[in-house]
């Protein structure tokens, strides 16, 4: 038979958190790092945000209203932000995507990526399906993915996330 073609990976969103282990680096130090090399030349339609609740040069930078203690709430706020329809188009209290990501992807800021190998790797993937990718870590006790080594969500698996955390979760949008 016909092999069914999927719809390409053309609207990927990378959060770039912090994450804990900065070492000597600051965040600032690996977000130019960052923009020196594999951000410089993202492939088109992907879109790089940095998401700290500090300011980082001129980039873009999403930071929650309000103080957050763990970095989990912070890109729960952010992945609400990203997969929320704008309010308005005059809307300046927070900072909304123009269109839905098809994939959102969380990684550390020590992470280096090669973004047009994830762009075509995740061609291979239908967006429309819930889809998380990334390391899972299985234990005598417990399964869980761990976040350090950074992982995709699809569209309608990041909404599944966001609906089983609650949606609150983070301020709101």
């Amino acid at each position: 038979g016909r092999r069914r073609r999927r719809r390409r990976a053309t609207n990927i969103l990378i959060l770039v958190c912090p994450g804990d282990d900065a070492g000597a680096e600051t965040y600032e130090d690996r977000v130019k790092f960052i923009l020196e090399t594999w951000g410089a030349s993202l492939p088109l339609g992907i879109r790089l945000v940095f998401v700290s609740s500090e300011q980082v040069f001129d980039e873009e930078v999403w930071s929650p209203p309000i103080e957050m203690e763990e970095e989990s709430e912070v890109f729960l706020w952010a992945l609400d932000q990203a997969l929320s329809p704008p309010l308005s188009s005059t809307s300046q209290s927070s900072p909304l995507v123009s269109e839905q990501p098809q994939w959102v992807i969380r990684i550390e800021a020590a992470t280096y990526l090669i973004a047009s190998n994830l762009k075509r790797f995740l061609g291979s993937y239908d967006a429309s399906e819930p889809h998380f990718l990334g390391r899972r870590v299985v234990t005598e006790t417990t399964t869980f993915h761990d976040s350090k080594a950074g992982f995709v969500l699809s569209a309608p698996a990041a909404l599944h996330l966001l609906g089983n955390c609650g949606s609150d979760k983070g301020g709101g949008g």
